[in-house]
């Protein structure tokens, strides 16, 4: 019973219906960014949808197949009489919004559901594509005692390069003031769907805060694949930020493990660290070893030469950085004492 109602919902009479266009009060386009079958995900395209009291507001999650209409697919991916897809000119909701399940809930319950592989399903590119020679970190600042965080600069490099930090994976709150139905998930310290998280008690000695941006660099941190660039003042003193130096971080405790198993099953192939403070300089980087490979930077012509750290067209139109928190810190790479 339950395969003939997913059939049904997935019909051409169950896509025309929920195609029709809502009057103007109730407006639900979303970007038509294309979501590809991601990790663990089904190959099959699907549509989930709720339909609310007043007016429709149905939140879609659509492959490329169901946007496009490809006439090369597989059996799983036609409709049961054996005909493909047709392609949506009008998609409602959006691929990357909150389930009406997340929405419900609040603190310890909110936080647990928002774990590393549901932030993977709420990233805004099809990770299998977008991430690969694009992943960008960055360490916490050694600016004292006003710090100046490296987070805005290493999402500018990251633009410039055509390349993604994490500032660029997940809805932000420009998007959230655009439309009802996107939520930030950078915000977590504004009042909003987020912010029942942060008065949790420590979770294992980690801020429940902290837990929560934990899940969100893992989720990119285990999405990586090929080259992957870390941002730093301290190109050849990365040590400090694995041995206890610089305390708890994510870097030490979440992204660099994800990157090192993905480099030892040869998922990702090299490491650049950038300094900071002059980002023209790059070095070849040993993850196993928190050290740099030569110690000698990589010369501009032989970065050239390999098309790799190049300068690409991006668009940096959007990011969650409107959220970062007026607080001391930087969640993604300073110390958890930080935080409470």
């Amino acid at each position: 019973m339950l395969s003939a109602l997913c059939w049904a919902l997935l019909s051409p009479l169950a896509l025309a219906e929920a195609s029709s266009q809502p009057d103007a009060e109730h407006q639900v386009y979303g970007p038509l960014v294309p979501r590809g079958h991601g990790m663990g995900a089904p190959r099959h395209a699907h549509v989930h949808a709720q339909i609310h009291a007043r007016g429709r507001t149905i939140n879609s999650s659509v492959t490329n197949t169901m946007l496009y209409g490809r006439n090369d697919m597989e059996p799983d991916d036609r409709n049961p009489d054996g005909t493909p897809y047709g392609p949506l000119s009008y998609v409602p909701g959006c691929f990357y919004c909150p389930s009406t399940d997340d929405l419900a809930l609040e603190g310890r319950a909110l936080l647990d559901s928002l774990s590393t592989e549901k932030m993977k399903t709420y990233m805004r590119k099809d990770i299998a594509d977008t991430l690969r020679n694009q992943c960008v970190f960055y360490t916490s600042s050694l600016t004292a005692p006003s710090p100046q965080y490296l987070s805005r600069g290493a999402a500018e490099f990251s633009c410039r390069k055509g390349k993604m930090s994490i500032w660029h994976l997940w809805p932000n709150k420009a998007m959230e003031r655009a439309e009802l139905q996107y939520r930030d998930f950078y915000g977590i310290f504004d009042p909003g769907w987020l912010n029942s998280i942060v008065p949790l008690p420590k979770i294992n000695g980690v801020p429940a805060t902290i837990v929560y941006f934990e899940n969100m660099s893992e989720a990119i941190a285990q999405s990586c694949s090929g080259e992957v660039v870390i941002i730093t003042q301290s190109p050849r003193n990365m040590k400090q930020y694995v041995d206890g130096t610089r305390g708890e971080n994510i870097w030490k405790n979440k992204e660099r493990p994800a990157l090192e198993m993905l480099w030892r099953r040869k998922v990702v192939t090299k490491f650049y660290v950038v300094d900071y403070n002059n980002m023209d300089d790059a070095y070849e980087f040993n993850i196993a070893t928190s050290t740099l490979t030569t110690g000698f930077r990589v010369s501009a012509n032989i970065l050239a030469s390999r098309g790799e750290l190049e300068n690409r067209a991006a668009d940096c139109s959007s990011s969650g950085l409107d959220s970062l928190s007026s607080m001391p810190g930087d969640p993604f790479s300073d110390s958890y004492s930080l935080f409470g």
